[in-house]
């Protein structure tokens, strides 16, 4: 039996050109995820504001993590973490709702041939399968969950009795946190592909759809997975760009302009996975 691996870099290289082409849409998104990003910030910049004024602890936290800086900030100002935590899950469940709506539009772009006026495709799309990308989107979260309560059962289970040093849980981890996140990744690809079978087979029950992307990611498993790992390394560069900008450069102006290079190649990366996804789906072969 042979796989064909020429077609992950086929599809990779061929969803980068679409996504080009469809550059409106990735400006729409990009726009969506500023104008999110900024709803957020302004409550919160006020708050800052309001409990620390001009103080270099700003300064300091813009240049990254400290726990020190975190921990003086916290309790010199009495920020409560409790609010920080409470804004985190609404504005990550709302996140979520505009991601489920933008799967829904990009997959229906690509996967009609016709091009023209995508933007409105886009829209309609993103209406039609949204309670359906919803679901596949919570089936997958339980999925997740389950495999991040499989892998920590079974770091508990082959935890020592008795802990005589942090060594000894940390080179448990680096035994199992590779495994894991294998995992984690496979269940990812699952999902986009998944998602993606739903908008082709435009069925209102999941099951058909679930179970062709099944076999279809698990038939073709080394090939999805480098077609999504080289998806991932593009991403890794926009992440090191913003990096090595944000650590070479500082204050608030450079971590943002570094910051914006990175959403917008995480919004492209996005695209670039719906786009070469359905070019995968109709170019992988298995031959034997």
């Amino acid at each position: 039996m042979r796989i064909n691996f020429r077609t992950a870099f086929t599809a990779f290289t061929i969803g980068v050109k679409n996504a080009f082409s469809a550059w409106k849409m990735w400006l729409l998104l990009y726009v969506f995820n500023l104008l999110f990003a900024f709803t957020v910030v302004a409550p919160i910049a006020q708050y800052m504001e309001k409990k620390i004024g001009g103080s270099l602890l700003v300064e300091e936290l813009a240049e990254g993590f400290n726990y020190t800086v975190m921990h003086d900030f916290l309790y010199n100002y009495e920020v409560s973490i409790f609010a920080f935590v409470e804004l985190a899950l609404v504005v990550g469940g709302l996140y979520l709702l505009l991601s489920v709506f933008a799967a829904g539009g990009m997959l229906s772009v690509f996967t009609n041939p016709d091009r023209k006026n995508y933007l409105q495709k886009f829209w309609s799309g993103g209406a039609r399968f949204f309670w359906r990308m919803l679901r596949v989107t919570v089936y997958f979260l339980l999925i997740h969950a389950a495999v991040l309560a499989f892998f920590g059962g079974v770091f508990w289970l082959f935890s020592p009795a008795e802990v005589t040093s942090e060594l000894q849980l940390i080179n448990l981890a680096k035994i199992i946190l590779p495994f894991y996140v294998v995992a984690a990744l496979t269940v990812a690809l699952w999902q986009d592909f998944t998602k993606l079978f739903v908008v082709r087979r435009d069925e209102k029950l999941l099951f058909k759809s679930f179970r062709a992307a099944t076999g279809f990611v698990f038939k073709n498993y080394f090939p999805v997975l480098l077609f999504y790992l080289l998806n991932l390394a593009l991403l890794g560069v926009f992440y090191l760009v913003y990096r090595f900008g944000s650590l070479t450069f500082t204050g608030m102006n450079a971590v943002f302009f570094f910051g914006q290079i990175f959403i917008i190649g995480r919004v492209g990366v996005k695209i670039w996975i719906a786009a070469g996804s359905v070019e995968a789906v109709d170019g992988f072969t298995v031959d034997g």
